[in-house]
């Protein structure tokens, strides 16, 4: 009886870390993160974010000082450098000894980028990693997806919460939660809605229950006399090589079969049969919406800037998602997820168009530049052309798909 109450007197714990990095020389040095990034990397806002998310904490919701951990590159304290060593062990010690009823934040602001994902574990095939202060092309200190998924995610209990927010680059899935395209609100811009709809970015791959071991060449008639081929890939293929890709016919003996669904007979080609492909990936859009937090797993909701293959921005200011995202939760500490979404889509795209147009703006007094001085500055127009056709769209992720109604919680 003695331990019972005691169990019931432990008071749920709340912890928050907030890691800005701005990538300044002086601070890491002119060979690290800026090779990656070019001759400009550094950013203007992130410890203004992370600073502005603290006090946010403490004033809206109630947190401690003592129950935030703030990291910025500014050469202050050693000890809370984000250096990718530094990084993680705030990152273990975020959700260390974590209990039903504890909750967590996590706040990034800096460099995102991509590498290539050699295990098939990633949709689109590219792993998302966050870039530590240290980072350099020479000696990579990256943390990737699959890291932050196993300090932060993993070790929570059932009855726990986590609320991360990426304010990066590539951000949607740096958790690697299963589930992101049934939490999307309809935007008039675009009809994401509950469906199963990506940027051109993202390689949608898809699986069935073979191996591919090469491609196949299917016949498409042109004309009366003449076929042209079309490389297809199926997940289990005949093993005989092939010497031409312009084929009118594919010879039965050219084909193998260890496999009892492999279907043929003495007067037909033997041809794979297998199930129309499935998504590899449980959420195709269309999740069932939950009755309540699903028993299983631990509540963890993840807010990013923009979608994995796209780039977010920041403005000349240095304000981005953060300010956005604070401004609104100042108006309302607890709105309604689809409403948050919302209201974070338009602010983020109307942010969009302004710079757009600003960039249309100064590309054409460059042109005009040009044509003055005779001169070409090919790059300047191509980052701007580059700024112009970019869009960043918000992401909700969560282990389980969300009920949209519910209320903002941290």
């Amino acid at each position: 009886m003695q331990n019972s109450a005691h169990m019931s007197e432990v008071v749920p714990k709340r912890r928050a870390l907030l890691v800005g990095i701005k990538y300044e020389k002086d601070i890491i040095g002119d060979n690290a993160v800026n090779e990656r990034y070019g001759p400009s990397p550094t950013l203007k806002g992130p410890h203004k974010d992370v600073d502005d998310m603290s006090k946010l904490l403490t004033d809206l919701y109630g947190y401690e000082e003592e129950q935030i951990v703030v990291m910025k590159d500014d050469g202050v304290s050693p000890n809370l450098q984000p250096t990718r060593t530094n990084m993680i062990r705030e990152l273990s010690a975020l959700v260390h000894d974590a209990r039903p009823g504890d909750r967590f934040f996590f706040h990034y602001a800096g460099h995102t980028m991509q590498q290539l994902n050699e295990s098939g574990s990633e949709e689109d095939g590219m792993d998302e990693c966050l870039m530590p202060c240290d980072d350099s092309p020479t000696a990579s200190k990256i943390i990737t997806d699959n890291d932050l998924h196993r300090y932060l995610v993993s070790p929570l209990p059932v009855g726990s919460h986590l609320v991360a927010v990426f304010d990066s680059c590539h951000s949607a899935t740096l958790l690697d939660l299963e589930h992101i395209r049934c939490n999307r609100v309809y935007v008039p811009w675009i009809s994401k809605g509950r469906r199963k709809s990506d940027t051109i970015y993202d390689y949608i791959v898809r699986r069935n229950a073979m191996v591919v071991k090469r491609a196949i060449y299917q016949a498409d008639r042109v004309s009366h006399h003449e076929v042209r081929s079309r490389k297809t890939s199926l997940e289990r293929m005949y093993n005989t090589p092939r010497s031409t890709k312009h084929l009118s016919i594919l010879e039965k003996s050219e084909i193998t079969s260890d496999r009892a669904d492999w279907i043929g007979s003495a007067d037909t080609i033997n041809i794979p049969r297998c199930d129309s492909p499935a998504p590899m990936f449980s959420c195709t859009g269309f999740c069932s919406r939950p009755t309540g937090s699903d028993p299983n797993v631990a509540e963890v909701i993840s807010l990013s800037a923009c979608e994995d293959g796209q780039f977010c921005w920041e403005d000349d200011d240095g304000s981005s998602m953060t300010k956005v995202l604070i401004e609104i939760l100042n108006q309302d500490p607890h709105p309604k997820l689809n409403h948050l979404m919302t209201f974070i889509s338009h602010r983020l795209h109307k942010a969009a168009v302004r710079m757009h147009f600003m960039a249309r703006e100064h590309t054409r007094l460059v042109r005009k530049w040009e044509v003055k001085h005779n001169k070409s500055l090919y790059r300047r127009r191509t980052i701007e052309t580059h700024m112009r056709n970019d869009f960043q769209d918000p992401q909700l992720g969560s282990r389980s798909p969300l009920d949209m109604n519910s209320l903002w919680k941290v």
